[in-house]
């Protein structure tokens, strides 16, 4: 009798260092797999393409009016995401008892935006010399640029394509998590809500 409830202890003991083994190993998979993401740097979430068109009038004072407005059109590329080089490893909290995970991610950034040259095209112009000045004039082709930036990253602002990217994030960690056997997983992003730029 006595040596029975020995040995219960002894395996019950032995099932405690097991379940706390494979739990710090998870914690350790999960740091490692983290830390990986920080060490890779910034991580795409979303890639948008977006086109516009603006009217602009040139500044050559013999043109009145219509005569002086063109037509341009443009296409941009942006890519929203994650700088992971600004996690914090501080940031996650991990419960063995409920089996449970919770960290905050960085915030959502606009990562990348261009906005080539050769994507900017003279859609329309009732008289050509403002036009001939975009293709053989450089600061002319700088201020369409500018423009035509100005102008898609008010609409991407208007589209709040951060809100899409984190829950695309969202997604992806949670499953990333879940993989690791978490059952009950929070993921919050810094400044939620807020996209920086």
């Amino acid at each position: 009798m006595n040596i029975g409830s020995t040995s219960f202890r002894t395996i019950a003991v032995l099932l405690c260092c097991v379940l706390l083994l494979s739990c710090s190993g998870r914690k350790a998979r999960t740091m490692d797999g983290l830390n990986s993401l920080k060490e890779a740097g910034e991580l795409s979430l979303l890639e948008y393409t977006m086109s516009t068109t603006f009217e602009e009038t040139t500044d050559r004072w013999w043109l009145a009016g219509d005569e002086s407005k063109v037509l341009f059109s443009c296409r941009a590329y942006c890519e929203y995401g994650l700088d992971m080089k600004d996690f914090d490893p501080e940031k996650v909290s991990i419960d063995r008892a409920t089996n449970s995970i919770s960290l905050t991610l960085p915030p959502v950034k606009r990562l990348h935006f261009s906005l080539p040259e050769n994507e900017i095209k003279l859609v329309y112009a009732r008289r050509k010399p403002f036009g001939e000045d975009y293709v053989n004039d450089a600061e002319a082709r700088r201020r369409v640029k500018a423009r035509g930036e100005r102008e898609i990253l008010r609409e991407l602002d208007s589209l709040r394509l951060d809100r899409e990217a984190a829950e695309r994030g969202r997604t992806w960690f949670t499953a990333m998590l879940g993989d690791l056997g978490y059952e009950n997983i929070e993921i919050n992003f810094g400044s939620d809500g807020k996209v920086e730029r």
